[in-house]
């Protein structure tokens, strides 16, 4: 299907995209086979993506059976793969997961920059394909109200709730049907683990507080003292301070200016000072030829130069 609607170097970009041949952006070429047929391909593409896109599927995502053959079973050791941080009014959503309450919707399309994008672009204007891709790849979302985002960034993963946690934070929470259904597997999608790293961070971060509240409390008291003793000097210098803050940023302005001045008569490779020490000779010889009335822009000369008046100097 897709070699009939792409031009070889489309064809190209999307084989190079899906690592399906060695190119620059793949380490290895993928052993991914074709799908013999339209059906196959609805088959089991479907079969996986509508486990994810229907809440009433959640109990077959985690199943080692199903379509997708338990490759969620890891899912917190990878939470960064698939969950995003989000603000929420709060942490239970479950009257939008279970559709009792509105929801809005997000269909999926890949990134501008990805390389099989044009490849996905024709296969959803091809009629044998625009049906599955567009039910199998639209998800339910948040409302704006409860996650002020892109709908692409408000899809609850399926199966996986949150309850209140510490701080305003929301932990993970697996709800009661599909933790009996995970039964013993519960172990394999490290919760436990989860639970025991967030404890011991938490444990961490309030030792480090008590181990470093004596250096708290001095640099509490020292921060207290240093801006009382600001606020009573500076009743006594505020008049100089403004006019030394005044008085400074004229100097800077003159300062910068001067800088300026010799560095556009500055040769290559002379440094600032170098280029000072010449602009100030050319102003000392300048000065001389005004007072005794000498002249130094003659730049002829005879022979060796014995006779060479010019402005040069060394």
């Amino acid at each position: 299907a897709l070699q009939a609607r792409l031009e070889p170097e489309e064809m190209a970009t999307y084989m190079c995209g899906c690592c399906k041949t060695p190119c620059r952006s793949c380490w290895q070429a993928y052993e991914v086979s074709n799908f013999p047929s339209v059906e196959s391909l609805s088959g089991s593409v479907m079969g996986q993506m509508h486990d994810l896109t229907d809440p009433a599927r959640a109990l077959d995502l985690f199943n080692v059976a199903g379509p997708n053959s338990g490759n969620f079973n890891n899912l917190f050791g990878k939470v960064g793969k698939y969950f995003i941080e989000t603000c929420v009014k709060k942490c239970d959503h479950t009257g939008y997961v279970n559709g009792s309450l509105a929801t809005r919707t997000y269909v999926y399309r890949p990134d501008p920059d990805v390389l099989w994008r044009r490849a996905w672009d024709k296969l959803v204007l091809d009629d044998r394909f625009k049906k599955d891709i567009t039910d199998g790849f639209t998800f339910q979302a948040l409302p704006k109200s409860e996650c002020p985002y892109d709908a692409r960034y408000c899809v609850p993963f399926p199966g996986i709730g949150f309850g209140e946690g510490d701080m305003g934070y929301c932990n993970f929470q697996v709800p009661g049907d599909v933790a009996k259904a995970i039964g013993s597997g519960l172990d394999k999608l490290g919760l436990g683990e989860l639970d025991d790293k967030a404890s011991h961070s938490m444990g961490s971060a309030m030792g480090d507080v008590m181990e470093t509240l004596d250096v708290f409390l001095i640099v509490a008291f020292a921060a207290l003292a240093y801006g009382f003793a600001c606020l009573v000097l500076l009743r006594f210098f505020v008049k100089p301070a403004v006019w030394a803050f005044v008085i400074l940023v004229f100097a800077m302005l003159a300062g910068g200016s001067a800088a300026a001045l010799v560095l556009s008569d500055r040769c290559n490779g002379d440094t600032l000072v170098a280029a000072g020490k010449t602009y100030a000779s050319s102003v000392a010889s300048s000065a001389a030829a005004s007072v005794t009335g000498t002249s130094f822009e003659q730049e002829k000369m005879t022979g060796e130069g014995a006779d060479y008046r010019g402005m040069q100097t060394s």
